[in-house]
């Protein structure tokens, strides 16, 4: 049972209320009080104290009345009530009578204190206001906030997401498939396409020189010019007359293409360089060899060559990121032995043969807005040409300025696109006129043209040489390296990855 007060009476002490009418022996004895609680019940029988309103309130702590505990700002008072069982029984007569009171008096209490508040009490509680809208402010605040942190630490602690893609982006494309076992948040962008765009579109460049030479093993070997070394490619899982015949060589984002007869038919492999694997790719459209081929971001063109003896004008895209083919509209010419390269973001095709081993020394070029060919008549003169078997037109476009090498007389040479001529720059050091142009890598690479393999004074160079045009003065050509793999310097197949 409470009583109005706050005062509680416990089921010990409802013993002591039965037995109030027994002989005073039974009676507890009665506590003497303490100084301080003299004086605390002489302080309250005076009436209000200090500082206190109406019903004995203290405005600056709480007050429970004469018998409670009491708390005040100046002074803090312990008041112990008469326990005996007369005074519990008193109070439990007027415990219902109280309750009302209590309630009543607190009513009034409240409205006196509003009435009776100070300005400065009245400051404080618009203080109060305003901090409490504050901190609601500030909830809201977090709240809108919330997605943002989110995407902190999703790659590094205490970095935006964009930052950390920044950071992942810019790892060598040897250790991605490694760090991409770190978490599956790095592996799904590391492993996925995004990844790829992502360099595109910040301009990463990692240059990779596939070369595939005369050698025991008929392995491919990859040549890194930022960290001049070399990477020995994994054997391709492909059959003894894949290894044996003649094959051509392209890539497509961040993969290297291989395209050969193989024992059951004409097969596509592809040497993911992530990963590190080898595997098949589905079959083109239309089986060829001989083609003019060119990269461009995820996508490789393949243009023309021949099929069971019938030369083709029909054209294929071969997308990585999907790893599907597509059919591109026909060239305007059928040509064999030709050469593709990507210029001003169009497709070429130049020179090659057609029907009868006639030498084409037109070329075609591809609107991909369009989808149409327009022909370019004498873009690859007749006196390139030896009038014997000639391999394909040996090209390389560098910041979109279109090289090539005249192989009768072993001269670089600068193609001017506003006059449509050729003109003749330095002699290469690296001959080719001996085999027609067969067992010669012609690439560009980062700011330079590679010139790879190829005959030197009566044998073949398994040597590489740059030609840098950026160079006012002095000689352009550098050496650059030597070929990794042992091998004679005939070039079978070769093929440039950046990005």
């Amino acid at each position: 049972m409470r009583g109005g007060d706050g005062v509680g009476v416990s089921a010990l002490e409802s013993q002591f209320v039965h037995s109030a009418k027994e002989p005073d022996q039974q009676r507890r004895p009665v506590r003497r009080p303490t100084r301080r609680e003299r004086q605390s019940s002489s302080s309250n029988q005076n009436g209000r104290t200090r500082g206190a309103g109406r019903n004995g309130v203290i405005r600056n702590g709480y007050s429970h009345g004469a018998r409670g505990v009491t708390l005040s700002a100046t002074s803090a008072a312990v008041s112990v009530p008469d326990r005996s069982p007369k005074r519990l029984q008193s109070d439990t007569r007027s415990a219902m009578a109280n309750g009302l009171d209590h309630e009543v008096g607190s009513a009034n209490v409240r409205e006196e204190e509003q009435r009776e508040a100070s300005p400065s009490e009245r400051a404080g509680e618009h203080i109060h206001d305003e901090l409490g809208q504050l901190c609601l402010t500030r909830i809201e605040q977090e709240q809108d906030q919330q997605p943002e942190r989110e995407r902190l630490g999703e790659y590094f602690p205490w970095i935006h997401d964009e930052l950390g893609q920044l950071c992942l982006t810019r790892i060598s494309r040897s250790k991605i498939y490694q760090v991409a076992t770190v978490c599956k948040k790095w592996k799904n962008f590391l492993l996925g396409p995004e990844l790829y765009k992502a360099r595109r579109a910040l301009a990463v460049k990692e240059d990779w020189v596939f070369i595939l030479g005369v050698n025991v093993d008929k392995n491919w070997s990859a040549f890194r010019p930022t960290l001049n070394d070399w990477i020995v490619i994994p054997p391709c899982p492909s059959d003894y007359v894949f290894d044996s015949c003649d094959k051509e060589s392209t890539v497509a984002g961040l993969n290297l293409l291989v395209l050969g007869q193989g024992g059951d038919g004409y097969v596509i492999w592809r040497f993911d360089t992530i990963k590190s694997v080898w595997s098949t790719t589905p079959k083109m459209h239309t089986d060829r060899c001989l083609f003019g081929s060119s990269s461009f971001g995820e996508y490789a063109y393949f243009a023309g060559g021949t099929s069971r003896g019938t030369i083709l004008k029909s054209v294929e895209r071969y997308n990585s990121e999907t790893d599907s083919w597509e059919l591109l509209p026909d060239m305007n010419t059928e040509r064999k032995c030709c050469s593709g390269f990507v210029m001003d973001g169009k497709f070429h095709v130049i020179g090659g043969l057609q029907q009868k081993d006639i030498i084409l020394h037109s070329g075609e070029v591809f609107d991909p807005v369009t989808k149409t060919w327009t022909q370019i008549e004498g873009m690859w003169p007749q006196s390139f040409v030896p009038s014997t078997q000639v391999a394909p037109p040996l090209v390389a476009v560098l910041n979109n300025e279109l090289y090539g090498i005249n192989i009768i007389e072993n001269m670089l040479m600068h193609y001017n696109k506003e006059l449509k001529q050729w003109h003749l720059l330095e002699k290469v050091p690296h001959r080719a006129e001996n085999t027609n142009g067969w067992g010669l890598g012609f690439k560009a690479v980062g700011d330079e043209l590679y010139v790879i393999g190829g005959r030197g004074p009566g044998q073949f160079l398994p040597e590489i040489h740059a030609y840098r045009p950026s160079v006012d003065e002095g000689d352009k050509w550098r050496f650059v390296t030597e070929l990794w793999l042992p091998t004679s310097g005939f070039i079978y197949n070769c093929a440039v990855m950046s990005g």
